[in-house]
């Protein structure tokens, strides 16, 4: 999220709806909140000081929950309701005891958001040594990436209408460049899915069970650094293009930047990215862009503009208003980070 907030920002802040679930629900509300990543890590590393956590037997294990909850409070401001709003923030929690996949958007207040959002990233026993967390009240749910994590299902994270005219274009560009197929049919809106498990490196270096432990400071900074890595490499190979191009940006990738930038210093002029390499991509959640559909091979992304509405739920009050035709998605969906791991 944070390369995307420095290289991509206006186009994101023009319209891009963001849609989280679990670690990545957190990413997408502190981006929509103009939290800084680093002063994320940073208090993260801090509670986990001053609660002597990193000293635990245990580690985060009954305590990750209280931990999450109070960072949370200390770092969104109070409006953290009405901007996660107007970014069109969506958080994603599976809902029990039917097993679905719930996006909630319409926030009351700040609290509200902080009680979505620690619905949306609830292990069973693992955050506080209850099974399930009681979103606003009285409706039971765990960790929003449930369904996705074990059965590879994003029924009710993405959004599930065909793909418009321009999508299909780019659909088929992304074909042409021997980056996968996912069928039309099935790809859906305007959609980047930011999923963990795509990035090769992070698989090799990381595991759930790394996740769930202790990372301690240093770990969460490889994380940092692995996701910005990892999206400078797509943003080179012109992985972001559909995004800014839909938007009403140039799509104009980094390396085709820097070559521009190369350009104009030999007295020609630049017209692109914004100077500076931008600061670490944001946790698990937000580590490796690809498209995913059930049964399909993933593309590294279709991103266009969609208009069409989600379903009514007057039990959840979930916000169900159709997007306009300047909106596009973008989809984090993570596993479970440490403490700040999220940002």
């Amino acid at each position: 999220m944070r390369y995307l907030r420095e290289h991509v920002q206006p186009e994101v802040a023009a319209g891009a709806a963001l849609t989280g679930s679990s670690a990545g629900a957190l990413a997408c509300i502190l981006a929509a909140c103009d939290v800084d990543p680093a002063a994320a890590l940073s208090r993260a590393a801090g509670l986990c000081h001053e609660r002597a956590v990193l000293s635990r037997p245990w580690g985060l294990a009954g305590v990750w929950g209280g931990l999450v909850a109070d960072w949370l409070r200390e770092l969104l401001p109070e409006d953290a309701a009405e901007r996660c709003r107007a970014a069109s923030v969506g958080v994603a929690v599976t809902r029990l005891p039917l097993m679905e996949t719930v996006v909630i958007r319409d926030f009351k207040d700040k609290d509200d958001v902080i009680d979505v959002a620690m619905a949306s990233v609830h292990i069973p026993f693992f955050m506080d040594g209850r099974p399930w967390a009681a979103c606003r009240g009285t409706h039971l749910c765990i960790d929003g990436s449930f369904l996705y994590i074990l059965l590879g299902r994003t029924k009710g994270l993405l959004p599930e209408q065909p793909l418009a005219p321009a999508a299909a274009a780019a659909y088929a560009a992304a074909v042409a460049a021997g980056r996968g197929a996912v069928p039309a049919a099935q790809a859906g809106p305007a959609v980047i899915l930011f999923d963990p498990w795509r990035d090769e490196e992070l698989r090799r270096r990381w595991s759930l069970s790394q996740c769930l432990g202790l990372l301690g400071p240093a770990g969460a900074e490889k994380l940092l650094e692995a996701g910005h890595d990892y999206a400078r490499r797509l943003d080179a190979a012109g992985g972001l293009a559909a995004l800014r191009a839909v938007c009403g940006a140039a799509a104009v990738p980094a390396a085709a930047a820097a070559a521009a930038r190369a350009g104009s210093q030999a007295g020609g002029g630049y017209m692109g990215e914004r100077e500076g390499e931008g600061g670490g991509e944001g946790g698990v959640g937000s580590l490796a862009p690809s498209l995913a559909s059930a049964g399909s091979t993933p593309c590294d992304l279709i991103c266009d503009v969609a208009p069409g509405a989600e379903p009514a739920d007057p039990a959840w009050g979930t916000s169900k208003e159709p997007r306009s035709a300047t909106h596009n998605t973008v989809a984090a969906t993570a596993v479970v980070a440490a403490a700040g791991g999220g940002v």
